[in-house]
Parts: C-alpha cells; sequence; structure tokens
C-alpha cells in the first residue's frame, strides 16, 4: 500500500525501472526502492531534492535546479558522483538524458536568455552541441 501512494504522488519523471528489475522512486530528496521479486521496498536519503531521475543499468542519473549526479545502486554503500556541478545563480538544467555513458544536458540563462546542449562523458570537460546565442527559439 505504502509502494502505490508513494507511485500515486510522483510525476513520470521521477520513476524508472533498473536492468535489475527494481523500480526507483523519488520523491523530494528520497529514494524509494522497490524490488518486485522480493516485494522489499527500501529509502534512501540523498543530498539534494530530485526534479528529474534517469536510469542506465542499476545507476541512477538525477538533476535539481542546476546540477547533474549519479548514483550506483548495485552497492548499497555507494555515493553520489556530481557530473555536472552547479551552473550558477542565473543558470538553471531545465531538462538532461543519459546515452550509455555520456550525459546530454540542457544549460538556460534566464538573465541573458542564452541556452545550450553540452554532452559529457565520465570525467571530460563539457563539450558543446548546441548554442542559440542570444536569439529567441523552441528551446525552454
Amino acid at each position: 500500500e505504502s509502494l502505490i501512494g508513494t507511485f500515486a504522488n510522483i510525476g513520470s519523471n521521477k520513476f524508472v525501472q533498473l536492468s535489475d528489475g527494481r523500480y526507483v522512486f523519488a520523491s523530494g530528496s528520497t529514494l524509494h526502492i522497490y524490488n518486485p521479486i522480493s516485494k522489499v521496498q527500501t529509502s534512501r536519503q540523498i543530498s539534494v531534492w530530485i526534479e528529474e531521475i534517469k536510469s542506465v543499468g542499476t545507476t541512477i542519473y538525477f538533476r535539481n535546479y542546476n546540477s547533474v549526479y549519479s548514483l550506483d545502486l548495485s552497492q548499497s554503500n555507494s555515493s553520489e558522483v556530481t557530473i555536472v556541478s552547479n551552473l550558477g545563480q542565473d543558470s538553471r538544467i531545465p531538462a538532461f538524458d543519459v546515452v550509455g555513458t555520456t550525459v546530454y544536458y540542457y544549460s538556460a540563462n534566464y538573465i541573458t536568455n542564452v541556452k545550450k546542449i553540452y554532452s559529457k562523458t565520465g570525467n571530460s570537460t563539457p563539450v558543446e552541441v548546441y548554442d542559440n546565442g542570444n536569439e529567441n527559439d523552441n528551446l525552454s
């Protein structure tokens, strides 16, 4: 019953299924992890409020207002890894995606209206994929 209540109160961008079959629901800064085989639900507190979550294998990727993180859930004692750190007070990350080991994130500066898309693989420097300059476009 608590699993249904958890699922009913979150959006679809806060729910993923891992490759091992477990379900992960994000609610605020809490991860609810449900194993449908053992019927066990556990919770894990993380350091940031989650706005969106994705998964590759047993690793989840999540973002808050201006950062992107990962967490390997194959090990119970793993720590959050910062992939994209705080972009600054005038910028936000309204969306991101993960393809293989590459994270793509959309950066928007609400003062200058500059919108960019970057890709980042591992510890490499982010690579700019798109820049709208100061023009108004359909990315939002």
